[in-house]
């Protein structure tokens, strides 16, 4: 993203138009968790591909 205060602002103006956002495939590409806590989101779809990465990844903490 390339300005994402420029984004962050624009979701919340349409938000307060009543305008519902989801997210689609959240975790393909660069994702970020700050944004998530930014924008105005309702509805959120992880891409399963970050949720087996992030399951593979905890059980390798947890063999630590």
């Amino acid at each position: 993203m390339r300005d994402a205060n420029t984004a962050t602002r624009e979701l919340h103006l349409l938000k307060e138009l009543g305008v519902k956002l989801s997210i689609d495939d959240f975790g393909t590409g660069y994702s970020s968790l700050q944004y998530l806590s930014q924008f105005p989101i309702d509805k959120l779809k992880i891409d399963q591909t970050f949720i087996r990465a992030m399951a593979t990844h905890a059980f390798q903490v947890l063999q630590l």
